[in-house]
């Protein structure tokens, strides 16, 4: 039997605390293609425990999978369709796969931990392994394990949708591994260690050992730039030394952040892609083309059960906007459109975010779009926030100067404009949770469309039907 279960909190203290205890990560992929075969989207680090049949250092650690109640969700419901529209692990389980992303979504934080140090072929391997072990006689006694009064429900169609699973969990793995590789966490420990990394052209290769356990590297990964974009390196604690070396170009962005303790970063060669963090101990950076080294600080997400949800700081999401109103100028208003988030290393909450929706008048056959945005920079309160807007439907009511005003309706008072804008600025997040942001607007205005109204009589007064404006605009918003 096994030596030892521990926790995924029990697990990670140790896992930081040096490399004599280390998943099993090829054990921890079967059972992650397990799970995306299942169905089963809820896979966060609470839904662990760890066990190891060694009883001194090395330990390896074999995941122990539980709390198996989202295997087989079938969320086909209006109202859950509409929630997994803003919630993405809410997935129905069927013979096509929904995007990998999406059973990622909640084991995002331990996915990108425990398998970073995998390779395409690894993957592969293990799932091919994973696919042969799910014959058609295998899922057929899994069927029958189910009581007879369920089995006579949907026994037949469970198993189909199985088989259908089974036959396409290669395109699933593969969605999943070019998800996991774009971009690539590596974790040291807080031991004393030494990385090295080789540059070649489109590749680098790294290893991390610490001298203390021997001269083999306890993590060694190849990467390409056809499928990474860029790779950070976690040093943690210790005092560690990093030697990049190479003159060609790898294509790929690495960056090296360093731990609490004193770190050294030799970079022999050119530097260009390479980005060093450190704002803890006493640094040396070493290299003729070494870039500089970044000593701001930054608080690095901690998982807590209370803040189980990692930030994102890869990928991009996509999501609707329902956009609808009613007055009595405009009648029924309907409209939509989507957010688009990307995000990017040490750029919070996104890298970049935009909201673009348009919409219909049916009462007065007219339209309005807009689009609203915003760039954030790395580590940095500051951000630049962007606006664009085209709409035919405002309204104002115009009386006349002073109290002149002329007889008449509703109708022959209103002035309907088409207002063209543009707006650029700078803003500013505090801690306590207000924005500010102000900058320049560029702006039209054109009244042509208000001919037989009051406003017609006096457009010599009011000058041409079209004008330009540009101005200051401000906004303070406490969360």
């Amino acid at each position: 039997g096994t030596e030892r279960v521990i926790s995924s909190e029990n697990l990670t203290e140790r896992l930081e605390d040096g490399p004599e205890d280390r998943v099993d990560a090829e054990a921890y992929l079967t059972a992650r293609i397990t799970d995306i075969f299942l169905g089963d989207w809820d896979r966060h680090r609470g839904q662990w425990r760890w066990a190891t049949y060694d009883t001194e250092a090395p330990r390896e650690w074999l995941p122990v999978p539980r709390d198996r109640d989202q295997a087989f969700s079938k969320f086909d419901g209006l109202a859950t369709r509409i929630v997994s529209l803003y919630m993405p692990q809410f997935v129905r389980f069927e013979e096509d796969y929904p995007a990998i992303r999406r059973l990622h979504w909640n084991a995002r934080a331990i996915d990108r931990w425990f398998l970073a140090e995998l390779d395409r072929e690894a993957w592969d391997r293990v799932g091919r392994e994973v696919q042969s072990a799910l014959t058609d006689d295998v899922i057929e006694q899994a069927a029958f394990q189910l009581p007879i009064e369920i089995y006579e429900i949907n026994g037949e169609e469970l198993q189909q949708t199985l088989r259908a699973r089974r036959d396409r969990l290669n395109e699933a793995w593969t969605e999943f591994y070019e998800l996991m590789a774009d971009k690539v966490d590596l974790y040291a420990t807080d031991e004393d260690e030494v990385v090295r990394v080789e540059r070649e052209q489109d590749a680098f290769t790294v290893s991390i050992i610490a001298p203390d356990h021997g001269p083999d590297p306890y993590i060694q990964r190849r990467f390409l730039s056809s499928e990474t974009d860029e790779v950070r390196i976690y040093l943690q604690g210790g005092d560690d030394v990093i030697t990049i070396t190479g003159d060609a170009d790898p294509n790929m962005t690495l960056r090296v952040i360093g731990g609490g303790d004193d770190d050294r970063f030799i970079v022999e060669g050119r530097g260009a892609g390479v980005r060093l963090y450190d704002d803890k101990g006493r640094n040396e950076v070493v290299g003729e083309d070494a870039p500089g080294l970044t000593t701001k600080d930054f608080n690095e997400w901690e998982w807590t059960p209370e803040t189980r949800n990692q930030p994102l700081d890869w990928g991009r999401t996509t999501t609707p906007i329902f956009w609808t109103s009613y007055s009595t100028d405009l009648g029924l208003f309907l409209g939509g459109g989507v957010r688009l988030e990307r995000y990017g290393f040490r750029k919070s909450p996104y890298a970049t975010a935009f909201d673009i929706r348009g919409g219909w008048s049916p009462f007065l056959s007219k339209g309005r779009f807009e689009m609203t945005g915003e760039f954030r920079r790395e580590n940095s309160a500051l951000f630049t926030p962007v606006a664009a807007r085209l709409s035919r439907l405002d309204v104002l009511h115009y009386y006349g100067l002073g109290n002149d005003t002329p007889e008449g309706d509703e109708a022959f008072h209103r002035v309907d404009l088409t207002m063209m804008s543009a707006d650029i600025g700078l803003g500013l997040d505090f801690e306590s949770g207000l924005t500010v942001r102000g900058g320049m607007r560029i702006e039209r205005a054109s009244t042509q469309e208000n001919v037989g109204r009051f406003f017609d009589t006096v457009r010599p007064v009011n000058g041409d039907s079209a004008f330009i404006s540009l101005g200051v605009v401000g906004e303070a918003v406490s969360d």
